[in-house]
């Protein structure tokens, strides 16, 4: 989930409210900021949850929309991405780096194809 957040919501105070209910702070990158609950060292609950908290509406993490519309718009992509998903999850069970970078090629084709297809 990806959240735009006003200034005034700091990190100590997402602290505040997320922590309490179960999610891990996993990093605070420029204008991001970014909570996760559901991961374990042993592996994963059957339902994971990411919180992406930006305060920069034009951040870069807003793509994940574009790609997200792109696939709605093309199940073939879709379903191309589900089972690529499937098995990088197969094969990096237990790390969340490698399966995010498998995914890497094709999400920058997919997007790279989302925004040609709405140039003027």
């Amino acid at each position: 989930l990806l959240i735009h957040i006003s200034d005034d919501l700091t990190e100590s105070r997402l602290k505040e409210i997320l922590l309490p209910r179960g999610y891990r702070f996993m990093t605070a990158q420029t204008e991001h900021l970014m909570f996760v609950k559901g991961y374990h060292p042993w592996g994963y609950e059957e339902t994971c949850y990411h919180l992406h908290f930006v305060h920069d509406a034009d951040h870069p993490l807003w793509d994940g929309l574009v790609f997200r519309d792109y696939l709605i718009k093309n199940p073939d992509v879709a379903a191309t991405y589900a089972e690529l998903k499937q098995k990088l999850a197969h094969r990096y069970r237990h790390d969340r780096e490698g399966y995010t970078e498998g995914k890497g090629d094709f999400i920058r084709e997919v997007l790279a194809r989302a925004k040609a297809d709405h140039q003027p």
